[in-house]
């Protein structure tokens, strides 16, 4: 499996920083996730996923690890997150990069999560009705009228297949409404809740050993 450019985390003072035990594996790559790459470490008290973060730390990195804890409490099947033992979500690496730390689980891609599973798990994840600060406009702010006809013109002069399709649909694209923080106060009473922006759907093995046990489904949940 092909590796980042960088050097692999500083897994000893990840290690201290997160309370996660003596090293007795080096970091080992293991993927590439939407927000960061993927590390292998064990240590003498497990097996952790250590998250090598792409973007540069802020305030708000890490601000969903109390919802992730959370949503583990609440019978949630996902990678717990660890807490720094200084506070916080994230240890920041001599090079200034950052680095959060998550139970090790193994994928089985062999298993499938049935549509029964999947629903019981989402519901169990809004019941939950985390308080959220507010809607990223990413989330509701749609693209400018001229980006498709745009994007058709530019389809066809590629000669790619999709053009044509897509120009039958611009006009049912850009019609509806788009949807909007305000609308929604407006339209309903209830609050905002947190809630999954992406779901990643798993079934595999627990990775602190033989004794955890299969997990016979999870979800790996974003913040929206």
């Amino acid at each position: 499996m092909p590796g980042p450019t960088h050097a692999p985390p500083p897994g000893e003072l990840i290690a201290a920083a997160f309370g996660l035990g003596p090293v007795r594996e080096p970091p080992r790559y293991a993927a590439r996730g939407e927000l960061g790459h993927v590390w292998h470490l064990g240590t003498t008290e497990g097996e952790w996923a250590i998250k090598a973060l792409i973007q540069p730390v802020d305030e708000l990195t890490g601000d969903d690890l109390d919802y992730q804890l959370a949503l583990h409490d609440a019978g949630v099947p996902l990678p717990r997150p660890v807490r720094p033992r200084a506070g916080g979500a994230v240890v920041i690496g001599p090079d200034g990069a950052g680095y959060r730390a998550y139970e090790w689980l193994e994928l089985d891609p062999g298993r499938h999560v049935d549509v029964a599973t999947a629903g019981r798990l989402l519901a169990r994840i809004q019941a939950l009705a985390w308080p959220a600060d507010g809607v990223h406009p990413w989330f509701c702010r749609a693209v400018p009228d001229r980006t498709w006809p745009e994007l058709v013109a530019r389809g066809r002069h590629a000669g790619v297949a999709w053009a044509e399709p897509l120009a039958s649909r611009v006009d049912a694209i850009v019609a509806p409404r788009p949807w909007s923080p305000a609308s929604h106060r407006r339209g309903s009473s209830a609050a905002i809740s947190t809630s999954t922006r992406t779901t990643w759907w798993w079934a595999g093995t627990a990775g602190r050993g033989s004794s955890t046990g299969r997990t016979p489904a999870g979800v790996l949940p974003g913040r929206s």
